[in-house]
């Protein structure tokens, strides 16, 4: 199918704006820059400018980005110096200075370098394989296209791929050619770019050839609907034109004359360049020649020549002149036609020329491509055996590591049974441990609440009662004695003396075993406690009750008014309190005591330095009940003592 895009290719250019509005764009541009100081700004209009005048003066455009360069080099910014190169080269490729192209894209792709510029390295190579594919020197342009894949950014590779399509169909290497097609059309969709999407199928169709037309006509099929729907003018042109060119192929000329003129129809500005005219026109001299509508085909023929001539297109002059040969032959115009067969003769040895040159290259190219196709199959074959080789090394190496794995599995486990074995032993020591102090911290509070009880007994049943009976005894006798009245003085003092004694010695009785704890429980013990306290006048103490009372365990209860005591003494001596809150919180599954003072307040980590008995003690009931302690303390602030019991 090389063969019959010479004649039918499409390669339509696409018109970037139109001249008045470029005239006066490039006006603004240039009072812009003679305005402007030398900084980056000012680059980038020299590039601006450039652009603007690429198509209708690449001789100016090219002086804009000469300027641009100098700047960038004097400003000493690389970036700004790789990019002015790069458009120095597309200037120079337009005016066809093919060697001043490689040397300013060269010189871009060592400065995009310098700065680790991978992308603009990619453009660049892309842009020398172009000016290698533009002067037929395949092997060049597909060894660049192939480095440039490394470096070039995802969403420019469609441009990439499109070339190498182009080359490899070229070099009838077409298995190469439909890869890089399809590989075009899943990078498209990857990108989700709609445009790149439909170029890629219109590249894929061009790697169509005769056992695969049916195949092009899908692709075509696939990618008009999206091209009308997106209104891309210029795919539209060209996907009427593929379907023109399969129905030619296919000899169904009707169908083939439907689409060459909708092709034709979309050819409005900017789209009517001599190149798609050129094009267009050829193609529908050739469809109305096999019709046999010789008039028609002659003067699409001459219209066709006249737009190639004018748009520099050799191959396609001369293809078209023995189209119109062969309509001047048809209709009887023998001179004419034999004008036109002589001027089909002189294209042929001029193109003959460069395509024994293009061939030469292709055969280079084709010879390349084997070599490398060569290498590749002996690599794969290296690189299989290796793959093998690998494998049972692989293979071996998981054995053995699968046996060391297993081994230091069950070493792993053995050692961690053994050492929760140990931890266990430990926490089972420990417990047993906590459990004989619980046991004997159990025994010493039972033993002292006993010695309590035994001792308040006896100092309230015995020593209260002998007491109390000397006081009876002695009241009798103040009454039958007859003594001085400095005896009378002496025995009220002594009376007095022993009514005291009886109530110090109730009152230890009484703080060694409550009597309202026994009979009423512990909230009246505590409030009878509270109402002492108070008596002193020495500090003021609340007590207060939150929650329904009901009595507990005779040992919790007792234990609770000990700690009370505890803690509210603790206060007196030590904190200089003056005022005391005892609380008292019944909820349905706990009891919660507080005791909260307004004295000095401590630091509670000197606690765990202490040396008394006393918080040991306090500490020792509340584990033994299962309670906790949360101590609010600081200094100069006071203290709350929080202890919470389950019951």
């Amino acid at each position: 199918m090389s063969a019959r895009r010479s004649v039918l290719a499409c390669l339509f250019l696409v018109a970037v704006g139109q001249a008045l509005a470029q005239s006066k764009a490039t006006d603004s541009l240039r009072l812009a820059l003679r305005n402007r100081s030398d900084d980056t700004l000012k680059i980038d209009q020299w590039l601006q400018l450039g652009l603007a005048l690429e198509e209708q003066s690449p001789q100016e455009a090219r002086s804009a980005y000469r300027e641009a360069v100098m700047l960038s080099r004097k400003l000493h910014a690389l970036r700004w110096e790789a990019m002015s190169l790069t458009s120095e080269g597309i200037a120079n490729y337009l005016l066809g200075k093919w060697d001043s192209a490689l040397i300013a894209y060269r010189a871009s792709y060592a400065v995009a370098e310098k700065t680790g510029d991978r992308n603009r390295m990619g453009v660049n190579l892309v842009n020398i394989g172009n000016v290698y594919q533009r002067t037929s020197n395949f092997p060049e342009a597909l060894k660049y296209y192939q480095q440039a894949e490394n470096y070039l950014a995802l969403y420019r590779q469609p441009m990439l791929i499109a070339n190498m399509i182009d080359i490899f169909d070229r070099i009838d290497n077409i298995k190469a050619s439909r890869e890089y097609g399809y590989k075009a059309i899943r990078l498209a969709t990857q990108l989700n770019d709609t445009l790149a999407w439909i170029d890629a199928h219109i590249n894929l169709f061009s790697t169509a050839h005769d056992t695969l037309l049916s195949k092009g006509k899908k692709l075509v099929v696939q990618a008009l609907p999206v091209a009308l729907r997106v209104k891309a003018t210029d795919k539209i042109i060209s996907l009427y034109h593929n379907l023109a060119e399969y129905y030619y192929f296919k000899d169904e000329y009707d169908s083939a004359l439907i689409y060459a003129l909708k092709s034709t129809s979309y050819m409005i500005k900017p789209f009517d360049t001599p190149s798609n005219l050129a094009y267009s026109k050829g193609q529908l001299a050739n469809i109305y020649l096999r019709t046999r509508k010789f008039a028609e085909a002659k003067s699409l023929a001459l219209q066709s020549l006249r737009y190639a001539h004018e748009a520099d297109l050799l191959y396609l002059e001369k293809e078209v002149s023995k189209t119109l040969a062969q309509a001047e032959e048809n209709l009887g115009h023998y001179q004419a036609s034999v004008d036109a067969y002589k001027q089909f003769i002189t294209l042929s040895d001029s193109t003959d020329k460069l395509r024994n040159a293009e061939l030469t290259n292709l055969m280079e190219a084709r010879y390349q491509s084997e070599k490398k196709q060569k290498e590749i199959n002996a690599l794969e074959l290296l690189r299989t055996k290796n793959e093998a080789d690998i494998r049972w090394r692989n293979f071996v190496i998981a054995i053995v590591l699968l046996v060391v794995m297993l081994v230091l599995l069950f070493f792993m486990s053995w050692y961690r049974n053994a050492k929760q074995e140990k931890e266990l032993a430990q926490l089972k020591i420990a417990e047993l441990e906590k459990d004989k102090q619980l046991t004997l911290a159990d025994a010493l509070v039972k033993g002292q609440e006993e010695e309590r009880t035994r001792v308040a007994k006896d100092l309230h049943d015995g020593l209260g009662s002998m007491l109390s009976g000397i006081k009876m005894s002695l009241s009798t006798m103040k009454g039958n004695a007859i003594t001085t009245h400095e005896n009378v003085q002496l025995f009220e003092r002594a009376l007095n003396m022993l009514d005291n004694s009886i109530r110090e010695l109730r009152r230890v009785a009484h703080n060694l075993m409550p009597e309202a704890l026994v009979k009423f429980g512990l909230t009246a013990a505590l409030k009878d406690f509270t109402d002492f306290i108070n008596q002193s006048n020495i500090v003021k103490a609340i007590f207060q009750q939150v929650g329904e009372e009901r009595r507990l365990d005779n040992n919790l209860e007792l234990s609770v008014y000990r700690l009370a005591n505890e803690l509210i003494n603790n206060a007196l001596r030590h904190a200089a309190a003056t005022e005391l809150i005892i609380q008292l919180h019944y909820e349905p599954s706990a009891l919660t005591l507080t005791v909260q003072d307004n004295g000095r307040g401590f630091d509670p980590a000197l606690l765990n330095q202490t040396t008394g008995a006393g918080w040991p003690n306090i500490r020792s009931r509340v584990e033994y009940f299962k309670g906790a302690i949360d101590i609010d303390s600081k200094s100069g602030e006071g203290t709350a003592v929080t202890i919470h019991f389950p019951a």
